[in-house]
C-alpha cells in the first residue's frame, strides 16, 4: 500500500465542513453508478451496515428497489448523519466518534457489511478490516466498491491501493476481487472454518509454529489427529488442557493401509484402549483414509465422527468430510500442506469462525 498523506485529513471536522456546504447548495455526490455496482452485490433481505453513508444518497437508492434489507447508515460526521434523521426518519443512522465504529456492534451482527469508497480514507486500514469481519455474521459478505487509482484520484485519499495491496489485505480464501477501468470491487465472505492437521504425536507435535499460529489468530481452534502409539498418555493429557486443541484418533500406529484390514474386534480393541485415556474427542480418522466396512459399523455404533475425503454412502453415523470449509494439513511437511511449509497462507485464514470438528455434531 502507498500512502499519499503525511498527516490524514479525514476527521470529523472536515467531512462537517464539506457536507455543510454540500447540503447548504444542494450539491449531489457524483459517479452513482457506483450504487447500481452496489445494488447488484447487496442480498435481497438482511441486516447491512453501510459505512461511510454520507448525505444518504445511496440509501435513496436503495430505498427504489425490492429488497427487503434492515439498514444501518453511520458515519464520522454529525452534519451529514443529522441531516439523513430528518429526511429519513424510520432508518437507522448514527454518527461514529472515529473512523474505526464498529466497537458499538455486538460481534456477529450483520448480513452485509459495506463501504463505497471509504478504504482508501482510513488511515488504520488493517485494524478497520479485522473490525468489518468481526461485526459480520457467519456466511455474511464485506462488499466494498474503491477507485482505481490510475484513474480516480483525491487529495482526501490516505491510501493508493492496487489489486494486488487488496487481494493481501483479503488473502486466504472467500473473497471475489475484480477490477474495471474505474474500481476495484470488493466481495469477501466470512465463513465458519475447520482446522485439522493429521500425524500429530509427541516426536512431531510443532507445537511451536501452532503456538504462532494461535498468536497470528486469537480466536483459533484445531482438531489433531493424533498418532496414539507415538505418544504417551502423559503428553495427550497435557496437550488436552490446552482449550483451543481437541484431539482426535488418527488410527493407532500409523502404519501404511493399517485400517484397511481391521475387523470389528481390532476396531473395538483400540477404542476401547484409548477412550481409557479421557482426552480424545470421539472423532476417527484412518490413515490414507482407507478402513473396512466392519471398522465403520464399529464407529457408528460407538457414537464417532468419521473424516473422510469423500462421501460414504453406506456409512450410518456421522460424518466429516474435508471440503472448503475445512483447512486440511499436516504437522509435517507432506502432501504439499505441511504445517511448516504453508505457514504463511494458514496465517493469512483470519476474520473467520472458527470451529473444532466436534462442535459441528454437537
Amino acid at each position: 500500500m502507498k500512502q499519499l498523506l503525511e498527516k490524514d485529513i479525514n476527521s470529523k471536522k472536515y467531512w462537517d465542513t464539506l457536507y455543510t456546504k454540500e447540503i447548504k447548495e444542494s450539491i449531489p455526490r457524483v459517479n452513482r453508478d457506483r450504487f447500481e455496482i452496489m445494488l447488484d452485490l447487496l442480498p435481497p433481505l438482511g441486516e447491512v451496515l453501510e459505512i461511510g453513508c454520507g448525505k444518504g444518497e445511496f440509501y435513496e437508492a436503495l430505498s427504489l428497489t425490492s429488497k427487503r434489507l434492515e439498514y444501518t447508515g453511520i458515519d464520522i460526521s454529525s452534519v451529514a448523519v443529522e441531516y439523513n434523521k430528518k429526511k429519513y426518519s424510520s432508518v437507522k443512522f448514527q454518527t461514529t466518534p472515529e473512523i474505526l465504529p464498529m466497537f458499538a456492534f455486538q460481534s456477529n451482527s450483520f448480513d452485509a457489511v459495506f463501504t463505497i469508497e471509504v478504504l482508501e480514507h482510513i488511515e488504520k486500514l488493517p485494524a478497520f478490516i479485522k473490525e468489518v469481519k468481526r461485526v459480520l455474521k457467519p456466511g455474511g459478505r464485506f462488499l466494498s466498491i474503491l477507485p482505481n487509482e490510475e484513474h480516480i484520484k483525491s487529495s482526501e485519499h490516505y491510501w493508493s491501493l492496487s489489486l494486488e495491496d487488496i487481494n493481501k489485505l483479503f488473502a486466504g480464501g472467500g473473497n471475489t476481487i475484480t477490477e474495471s477501468e474505474n474500481y476495484i470491487i470488493i466481495d469477501w465472505q466470512k465463513k465458519e472454518l475447520v482446522f485439522d492437521f493429521d500425524d500429530f504425536s509427541e516426536k512431531n507435535n510443532r507445537m511451536d509454529l501452532l503456538n504462532k499460529l494461535k498468536e497470528a489468530i486469537p480466536e483459533l481452534k484445531v482438531t489433531l489427529f493424533t498418532i496414539p502409539n507415538d505418544c504417551t498418555k502423559e503428553f495427550c493429557q497435557r496437550i488436552n488442557q490446552i482449550d483451543w486443541i481437541d484431539l482426535a484418533l488418527h488410527g493407532d500406529k500409523h502404519t501404511h493401509l493399517e485400517c484397511a484390514v481391521w475387523t470389528k474386534e481390532q476396531t473395538n480393541a483400540v477404542l476401547d484402549k484409548y477412550e481409557q485415556w479421557g482426552v480424545f474427542k470421539k472423532i476417527f480418522k484412518p490413515p490414507f483414509w482407507e478402513g473396512t466396512e466392519e471398522m465403520n459399523q464399529v464407529l457408528a455404533e460407538r457414537g464417532y465422527v468419521l473424516a473422510q475425503n469423500k462421501k460414504i454412502s453406506n456409512y450410518t453415523g456421522k460424518l466429516y468430510i474435508v471440503n472448503s470449509n475445512s483447512v486440511h494439513g499436516h504437522i509435517h511437511n507432506a502432501c504439499d500442506n505441511g504445517l511448516e511449509e504453508k505457514f504463511d497462507y494458514y496465517k493469512s485464514l483470519k476474520g473467520h469462525n472458527y470451529k473444532f470438528i466436534n462442535e459441528l455434531y454437537a
